[in-house]
This record gives C-alpha cells, sequence and structure tokens, in this order.
C-alpha cells in the first residue's frame, strides 16, 4: 500500500478488497474469516499467532489446507504464515493434506502434483478478483522485462495448460488455463 497509512488502515483497506475479491469468486463475505495475527504488526511469530490458528483448526476440522509458503514472496509474509500454521498443526496433532499454491514463482514441472485445467471465462473471473486487490497490485522486473502481477498469473496459467496437455496429463483438451499445485512435503 502506497502512501503512509497506519497499520489499522492498511488492514482496513486490504480486508475490503479480499471481501470485493471473495464477491467476483462468488464466495459471500460470512464465510470468511480474517485472524488478524500480531506478527501483521509485530512482524516476528509469535506464540499468540499459533494459538489463534490452533483455535481456527480445531474450529474447522479442515481436511485439505491450501497455503501459500514460498521464499521468495517480497513481504515474507507468505512464508511466514505457513511457519504459524506448521507449527499449529504439529501442536494439535491434526491429520490434514497441506497443498502449497504458487504465488510468486513458477513450480518446475516435477513440483507439479494438482493441477486444475479452465477456460477462458474462469480466467477472466480470476483476473478480476485479483485486480480487486488494488493496494497490492505493483509492477515487477523479470528477466524479460516490467510485467504486472495480472500479466504474469494470466501468462503463467497458460504456460501450465500447455504443459499438462503436451504431457497428458489430462484427456480433456478443452481447456487453455491450468493452476498448479505442490504437496507440501514436510510431515506434519
Amino acid at each position: 500500500i502506497k502512501g503512509k497509512f497506519s497499520i489499522n488502515k492498511k488492514k482496513s483497506i486490504r480486508e475490503k478488497e479480499a471481501v470485493a475479491s471473495a464477491r467476483i469468486l462468488g464466495v459471500d463475505k460470512k464465510q470468511l474469516c480474517f485472524l488478524d495475527l500480531p506478527f501483521y504488526d509485530k512482524e516476528k511469530i509469535n506464540t499468540k499467532d499459533v494459538f489463534l490458528v490452533e483455535k481456527k483448526l480445531k474450529e474447522f476440522k479442515p481436511q485439505i489446507i491450501f497455503a501459500c509458503g514460498e521464499s521468495n514472496d517480497p513481504h515474507r509474509t507468505h512464508g511466514k504464515c505457513l511457519k504459524i500454521l506448521e507449527k499449529s498443526l504439529k501442536k494439535i496433532k491434526y491429520p490434514c493434506r497441506l497443498v502449497l499454491y504458487r504465488v510468486w514463482s513458477e513450480f518446475k514441472p516435477r513440483q507439479i502434483k494438482l493441477f486444475f485445467p479452465f477456460g477462458e471465462k474462469i480466467m477472466e473471473k480470476k483476473l478480476r478478483a485479483i485486480r480487486a486487490h488494488r493496494s497490492q497490485l505493483r509492477s515487477f522486473v523479470t528477466k524479460k522485462g516490467i510485467s504486472s502481477f495480472v500479466e504474469r498469473e494470466e501468462k503463467l496459467n497458460g504456460i501450465y495448460a500447455s504443459f499438462i496437455k503436451k504431457n497428458g496429463f489430462s484427456k480433456d483438451k478443452d481447456f487453455c488455463y491450468a493452476e498448479v499445485f505442490n504437496l507440501c512435503s514436510k510431515k506434519i
């Protein structure tokens, strides 16, 4: 978020953007849960972060959790959230499958364990949902020049679809995009 805003104002902006994005995807605001973890303010993970996530895990009892956890996240938020999640799962000894979603980096073909193929309409909806996070949309420099997150997502999802088709991973050939996932290799 550009400009000098208080932590509370930044949280408020991001929460409103998340609600708008969820609405685009067909998720009602009542289904969302914002934990407001202490590390957002203090930038260091502490026991309260782990406790709050443990509490939600016990409440929701998920069988599968999709999470980001990339080390190359510019703000390191995804990596910290994954650490908190892993600590919470270990502490309560709750069995569930942790599936990693890529955000900042490309998965290499050998890392792709799950995929979701989709067409133009879903891609348009995904890009509208990403654009709803206006405060977090910055262009960045890549090896091939400057690009926006939206452009990068559309391009990567096209590359993944081509890879899946080329390697025969899907009998359905009627898709032009795909999202990919990797299973967390750590035992939790």
